[in-house]
This record gives C-alpha cells, structure tokens and sequence, in this order.
C-alpha cells in the first residue's frame, strides 16, 4: 500500500529536479512518438495498485491526464496498434471510479484518444459497447426478478389500502447508487457522447503536445469539464528549476495548479520515486524532453542512424509498404464506421426492452406515479438506444412561403373519410408505414407506456430539447398538455432573450381601445411586439404594473368580434365560437385589422396572458398549419355539412339530381358558380370520385373563401410565434392555451344532464359520473370540448348550455352498438353517445382516448 513505501512523506530526490528551457518543445507526430510520450506514461501508471487503492488519487491522476490529453495531436496514415491494454485499463477504471468529476474526466480521456487515432476510436467503442451488453444483461435480470415479484405481490396482496406502499426487495439493488442501470445509462451517454464526436476534429490553435511559452497551453478550453480545471493558472511564471516538496497526492494536485512544461515529467519522475522506491525512471516512461547532453546525443544518432537507413530502402519498398498502410486504413475506416450503426443493433438487448416493458406494466397495475421513478435510468437507457439520431430537431427556420403554404394550395385528398375506427392493425401499419424499424419500436413502446413517460417528464428538471427524450419533440403527440406546455414555455424564452430588449407604451380610452390600440401598434415591427408592453388608460392614474395589461388582452379580445368590425361570425353549430366572416371586405381595412389581431393573439400567448376568445376547430387548425376535414364544416355551414354527410354515406344517385366539381356562392344577392377544379363545372361527381368532391368543397369553403383574410391573420401571429413550435398542440390544446383551463362543476353538469335509453341510476351512467369525477382539470376541459365544440363554461352555468337551436342540455344517449366503439359526440346538440361497457375501467379507459386521442371522433349528426 501507499503507506508502506519507505519514501511517502519525505521530501522528493534532489535528483528529481529538471532544467528545460520555456522555448524547447517535442511534437508528437505520430504512434510510435505517442507510445513513449508523457501520455502514454501517465496512462501505464493507471494500473499501479497504490493509485486504484486511492480513490483521491484516482481522479486526481485522471484529472492530469486529461489535461494532457487535450493537446493529444490527430495522427492519420500512420498504422499500428498501442496502448491496447492502457485503453482496456482505462474502460474498466471508468466503471469502477464513483465520484461524478472522476467519471468525467475519464471520459473526456477516451473522448480525446478517439479523435486521436481511428484504432483508438475503434478500441475504445469496442470496449465500452461490449461492457454496455455486459450491463444489460445484468439489469435484466434484476428486472426479471423485480417484475416476478410484483406479479406476486399483486396475487397475494387484496388490500387497496396496501397496494400504495409498494415495496419489494428488487427495487432496493435498481435504486442504490451505483446500480447497474445506472451504470448502463451513464455508459450509453459517454458512448453516444464518443459516436457524436468526428474523429480528427480539430480541438485547438496548437495541435500535439506542446506547450506555450508563457506558460499557457494551446488547445481547446475546458469549461464545464468540472472544477479540477478551476486549478489551473494561467500565464504564471515559474522559474526553470523547482522541486516539489509535496507527498504524492500533492505532486499532482501541484501539476494541475502551476501548468509548467515539465511538470508531468517532474510527476511522474517522483510518483515512480514515490511508488517503488527506486532511484530512476523505468525505461517504458520515457520523457519528452532531452535531460542532457547524453540523451541528446543519443536522440540525434538515434535519427541520423533513421535517415541513413531510410535512405538505403528501394522505392519499391516503400510502394509496398504504402498500399499495405492504405489498405490497413480503409480496412480500420470501415470498421469505425460499422461501430456508428444504431445502438439497438450493436447490442442486441431485445429481451432486456421487452422485459422492462412487462416491469412497468405492472408498475401501473400500482397506479402509483412515484413508484414509476424506479426505472427512470432504464426507461431513458430505451429512448438513447432506439431513438434516431437523424431525428435530431433541426435549427432551420421557416421561411413566411413555407409557415403559409397550408393555406396556399389544396391540401391533398386525405386516405380515409370513414367515421368507423380502423383495426388496430390496419391502424399500425399505416402510422409506422416508412419509419426505421427502430423508431417503431420505441414508438410502440411510448405509446403502450405513455402515463409513465409523461410522469417521469413531469418530474424531471432537465428541459425536455436538452434530455434523454429530445426526440419526443418530433413525436409531440404522445406528450400530455403540460408537458408541452412547458417545453412551448422553455421555446418562447428563447425567443425573447433573442430578441433586442425595447418597451413599448401605448395610450388607450376604454371606450374606442380597438381603434386606439390598433391605430398605436399596426405598424410596429414584430420586434416591437416581442418587446413590453405598456397600457395606459387615459384619464386614469393607474399604472400598469401587469394588471392593466392583463386588462388590456380581455376587453381588446372581446372587442374582435365587434359586429361593427365584421371580421368574425357566430358559428352555425353554437352561439359560443366564432370563425372568419368571408365577407369581412366591406371593411376596407379588414386585411390589416386581422394583421394586427394575429399580432393580438400571438402576444398573449408569449406574455403568458389569457383573452376571452373562442374560435372554431378550423380556425384553431388554420393557425396549427392543419388541414381541415369536412367534420369542420359543422361549425362552417350546418346545411352543407349534412349534404356531405349523406353524399358519403349514400350513393350519388340517391341525391335525385346530378352535381358537377363546382360550388356556387352568393355575395350580397348576386350568385356566383366557383370550379373546384380546372373545367370542374362540366366534370360530373361519381360514386367513384365523390370523396375528392366532398374534400375540394370543404377547402373552398372553409380557406380558398376567406384565404386573404386569413393570411393577414397567419401572418401577424407567425411574426411572433413560428409555426414550427406552435404546432405542437393540437386545436383542442391551443383553444385552452390561449383561453385557458375552465373550471368546470361536475355535479352542475350531472343536474342539467338528459338521458335517452339511459337512466340516471343505469350502471354506465353511475360510472360514468364516476370517470368523470376522477378526471383532472385538463381531461375536464377536453370532454367539455368533446361534446360541446368549445371549453367555455355557460356564464350561468350548464342549465344555459347553448345548442344550434339555442339552450341545449347535455344528452347522454344509449348506444347499442359493439362496446370495442369508442363514445362519439353531436355537438351541434350537445350529445354524447355511450356504448354500454362492460366495466367501469374500460368506460374510463374508452372515455380518456375519445377526449384526448380522437380528435376526429366525431359522429353522424
């Protein structure tokens, strides 16, 4: 042990002390040079028992060798393999090392001796995949055993009351510290970390291992790479000679802090000294620097004696050996490439996923979110390996061409009208159709474990872009409400703090604040509206402080749908939502007033306020960058929409008359015939192209007719919010984005509900009350949604439900079709038809995927 070395705590040898010059520096150019360099020693003395007795002395010698290691020079067209046994020393040191900085330093070795040498990188990925499968297997054995356990736990235990302390003996050894899925997380990061890093990428002015003369060191910075770097000093000087008179931990805490050029051969001259007693260095540490002129001499015969012989070799020697050097180099490129190919596949840990998903399935059983933390470390371990790197979200943004074109040309003819749900497998195909295998599988598997990964999200303090699960920003549709909003909030930061900081005071009477706002703002610059704003209310000395602003978003929202104004229309369906008035021209400056109300809006939402506004599903869906359906056309024109309705449904020739692919379209008394395509007018509607029709006449309706006036909108809501981030959501979500969450009383509701086929003491009816109790705040809102178009709670209460014939009572009608239907609603009438379930958790479970997955689950009216 340490201890027992004779020399420990005594002064260092006098002999130890070195002369060398500021300005005399050795370059490493290439494999055989590195193998004897100060890298290559300090490396070999990782193996020696008193440094990994020592767990300070450990990270400490890490920390110098990763300070070395920075200056490690790109070696190309050399070919050979060193330090194999120091590179596997150096992987199992990483797993054994506990503390956080020593980790880090440790990979930040192996990250720089990847960029060094392509066999390096090979080696080193090698390695660390082989020692990740070795993990893997581990951890799925521990999860073996931690999912038989809750299966028996969950046969022998009845008691409800009981069921929330879940406790069992395997989840002991997957929480410690050092377990092995936490072993397996933090390899897979430090391998995707090295997989992410190009080889040979340039760290630094100053390549190879040299030193500056004021003592500072050329390369890369190292900020963030933990607070050993915190020791180093730049630019002190130090004189030529100097002996450390420190014990061994302190000879190298001492290199970290006086950053000289021979301080990591002075380390490991006295750490040699220091370990083994003896009075010299061993010949495998060989210095950089010449100690005298022996050494000198010995170097510059030893390069004469190169030449001479090099001159003596035949060129066709030479031609021999560099096709055998290219061919060694292709056959080493083609090996690292292969070591890029997705993680999943490199380590072949299918039974580990599927168990882990039968883990967590039972986990739910539990119904206890905090026991879900259990496997955390697992669950992100699954999204490293089997999300793509190739679906990394892209820095590019939007041009205005582009954030428009939605509204810009016909959207294509969606694959499927029909109302009726498809198979679940029919369903699969389609939405996995064209993705990489291994985005299916973590696909499915966040789909079937969807609760979980929205709970682990929610606790988690790493911003979702900056996590494990950045991927999910391509796949938003599996987040919950919250969780986007949230990563919507981090985005909007962004675009702030980018933003040149600028107020911005506006002065308004309450009686004319749409004209006067509008008059003050509409020629603002988008920068402008990114900026504070400042209200005053003239003739009135409060200041505004928030509160006047927040004031200011109600009453201007309520002032948009100003007859006088005709921008907006009440709904066909409801007295509630609105939609854009197609003949909102005769106001002349209509264009620019739905400018400024987009401008309106999208400042809301980044100032974080709430306006009193409900617009349609397809305004909402405009604004997403959506194409709308025909089911839109409920709010649109309620007549038309009941056409398409039985057009669908029936044959062509059950209409009794013949149509043609053209609309006609009154304007103030005067009918004009629009083509809904190119001599549509003369091109009849067949059983065989009616969904093509119904399609065309949808988009005439509801963009081609107001396409100006919606545009001016888009535009004004784009300036500030793109479109890339606020289609996040879908329109149910951005309706309680910008109006926020109601709160809605259940037990109102139930007194001002009707039944049809159903009683208020039926079993489903029971039950559904009682689902309806259970839901949170947020799945409140989306049933209000679903079955009345809109989260606005009646002012009075649900006894003053609108309809589209007025006061409407919520309806619960019985439907006695297959329970595998999910429940539909009418929302003209504000109806709910609700299939006769068997129990109460598949009511609860058909309920929550109606409000938050069918979007498009409409029915018949």
């Amino acid at each position: 042990s340490l201890r027992k070395t004779s020399n420990f705590g005594k002064k260092a040898d006098p002999q130890c002390q070195l002369h060398v010059s500021d300005n005399e520096v050795k370059v490493v150019k290439n494999l055989e040079q590195l193998n004897k360099s100060v890298f290559a020693s300090l490396l070999r003395m990782l193996s020696h028992p008193v440094i990994n007795e020592s767990k300070s002395l450990l990270d400490k010698t890490l920390s110098l060798i990763s300070i070395v290691a920075i200056d490690l020079p790109v070696i190309t067209g050399d070919q050979g393999k060193i330090l194999k046994d120091e590179i596997s020393n150096l992987v199992s040191v990483l797993g054994r090392v506990s503390s956080e900085e020593g980790t880090q330093e440790c990979t930040n070795i192996l990250l720089e001796m990847s960029r060094c040498h392509v066999s390096f990188r090979i080696q080193v990925l090698d390695e660390l995949i082989a020692g990740a499968s070795t993990l893997g297997k581990k951890l799925e054995e521990q999860l073996r055993k931690l999912s038989s356990e809750l299966k028996n736990r969950t046969k022998s235990e009845q008691d409800d009351s009981k069921k929330n302390e879940l406790t069992v003996p395997a989840m002991q050894k997957l929480t410690s510290k050092n377990s092995a899925q936490a072993s397996f997380l933090r390899l897979l990061k430090i391998i995707e970390e090295l997989r992410r890093s190009d080889f040979g990428a340039s760290s630094g002015t100053a390549r190879g291992l040299n030193w500056r003369e004021n003592g500072q060191r050329g390369g890369r910075t190292r900020d963030g790479r933990g607070h050993s770097w915190l020791y180093r000093m730049r630019g002190m000087q130090m004189p030529g000679r100097f002996q450390f008179d420190e014990t061994l931990n302190d000879v190298i805490h001492a290199a970290i802090s006086r950053n000289r050029p021979d301080t990591a051969e002075t380390i490991i001259d006295v750490m040699e000294r220091q370990l083994s007693g003896r009075g010299g260095i061993q010949d495998v540490l060989l210095p950089r620097f010449m100690r005298d002129g022996a050494a000198s001499d010995r170097a510059s015969s030893s390069r004469s004696g190169a030449a001479s012989s090099q001159r003596a070799s035949t060129s066709e020697a030479e031609d021999k050996k560099d096709a055998e050097s290219v061919k060694e180099s292709d056959k080493l490129k083609k090996e690292a490439a292969s070591l890029n190919d997705p993680l999943a596949d490199l380590l072949n840990l299918t039974e580990l996923w599927q168990i882990l998903s039968e883990s967590l399935g039972e986990l739910d059983v539990n119904k206890d979110s905090q026991t879900f933390m259990v496997l955390q470390p697992a669950v992100e371990a699954f999204f490293m390996v089997h999300a793509s790197s190739s679906e990394k979200e892209s820095d590019k943004k939007e041009t205005k061409q582009e954030m428009l074109s939605h509204i810009e040309k016909i959207a294509p003819l969606p694959e499927t009208h029909s109302d009726e749900k498809e198979d679940e497998s029919s369903t699969d195909q389609n939405k996995f159709k064209n993705m990489p295998q291994n985005t299916i599988k973590f696909l499915q598997f966040a789909e079937k474990h969807k609760a979980v990964l929205n709970q682990i999200l929610r606790q988690s303090s790493t911003p979702l872009v900056d996590g494990p699960f950045a991927v999910l920003t391509k796949h938003i549709r599996l987040l919950d409400f919250d969780i986007k909003r949230r990563y919507f909030r981090k985005e909007l930061e962004k675009i702030k703090e980018n933003t040149p900081r600028g107020d911005t005071a506006i002065h308004v009477n309450r009686e004319t604040i749409f004209d006067d706002s509008f008059r003050e703002l509409h020629r603002k610059k988008p920068e402008d509206w990114k900026g504070k704003l400042y209200i005053v209310f003239n003739n009135e000395e409060g200041q505004d402080a928030g509160g006047l602003l927040r004031e200011w978003f109600l009453v201007i929202s309520r002032q948009m749908f100003n007859p006088n104004y005709a921008l907006f229309a009440q709904a066909a369906n409801d007295r509630v939502t609105y939609r854009i008035n197609p003949y909102s021209d005769v106001n002349p400056t209509d264009k620019l007033y739905f400018n400024f109300v987009g401008h309106v809006v999208a400042k809301a939402i980044l100032d974080n306020k709430l306006l009193e506004c409900y617009f349609t599903r397809a305004f909402y869906k405009h604004m997403l960058g959506v194409t709308v359906t025909y089911k839109d056309m409920e709010a649109e024109d309620l007549e038309l929409y009941r056409s398409l309705l039985f057009l669908i449904n029936n044959p062509v020739a059950d209409l009794g008359y013949e149509i043609t692919f053209s609309m006609d379209f009154e304007r103030f008394g005067k009918t004009e015939t629009i083509d809904l395509k190119e001599n549509g007018r003369n091109f009849p509607v067949t059983d065989e192209n009616k969904l093509e029709y119904v399609h065309l006449i949808c988009q005439e309706k509801m963009v081609g007719s107001v396409k100006n006036q919606l545009r001016a909108f888009l535009e004004g809501f784009y300036d500030i919010i793109p479109r890339r981030l606020i289609s996040i959501f879908d329109e149910h979500e951005l309706e309680l984005l910008i109006s926020g969450l109601p709160t809605i009383d259940i037990d109102d509701l139930k007194a001002n509900t009707e039944y049809q086929k159903y009683n208020a003491g039926s079993l489903q009816i029971q039950w559904f009350w009682r689902a309806l109790k259970s839901f949170n705040q947020e799945e409140r809102a989306k049933f209000l949604q679903f079955v009345t178009g809109t989260s606005k709670v009646p002012l009075r209460g649900f006894a003053n439900l609108e309809g589209m014939n007025g006061t409407q009572k919520f309806q619960i009608h019985r439907d006695e079709r297959s329970t595998s239907r999910l429940p539909c609603a009418h929302t003209c009438f504000n109806q709910l038809d609700l299939p006769v379930y068997e129990t109460y958790e598949k009511l609860r479970t058909q309920m929550l995927k109606a409000i938050t997955e069918s979007s498009e689950g409409f029915g018949l009216a």
